[in-house]
């Protein structure tokens, strides 16, 4: 599903080029059409909002886990006053 997502979101992004590309050239014959930079703006917009991928939240190490256990923190990350041997 992921990568059906990516690619209909590339193909978002190349249309919204491609109305960009027509709205310079109508810009070019002195007759702007607004609808074209409009639509290939939020061409663009939509394609990379699909392409964008969710970013996982990384997994806490193992590396010393031990001595978390021991001092009973499993969080650092919110906590920072209350890391041993914090000196700020």
């Amino acid at each position: 599903m992921d990568q059906l997502k990516q690619r209909i979101g590339n193909f978002f992004i190349l249309i919204g080029v491609l109305l960009l590309v027509f709205f310079f050239a109508s810009n070019a014959n002195d007759t702007p059409n607004f609808i074209l930079l409009l639509a290939g703006f939020g061409s663009i917009a939509l394609g990379l909002r699909m392409v964008r991928r969710p970013r996982n939240q990384p997994s806490q190490s193992k590396r010393f886990r031990t001595v978390r256990r021991i001092i009973g923190q499993n969080d650092y990350e919110d906590e920072e006053d209350e890391r041993p041997f914090n000196r700020n």
